[in-house]
């Protein structure tokens, strides 16, 4: 069986990024470290978060 040591950086398509953003700051306990935006077709807006 091939084991893993974790998640590196999923992607995730999502309604509400601030709602997002707060479920996994408040909940989760993961700190925001970075943002962008890619103007692109679909404005693709990247939110860094640190987990443990």
């Amino acid at each position: 069986m091939v084991k893993t040591r974790g998640i590196n950086h999923p992607g995730l398509s999502v309604k509400n990024l601030d709602q997002s953003v707060s479920f996994f700051a408040d909940c989760l306990g993961w700190e925001e470290t970075g943002r962008d935006v890619q103007r692109t077709r679909w404005n693709t807006h990247r939110i860094y978060l640190a987990g443990v």
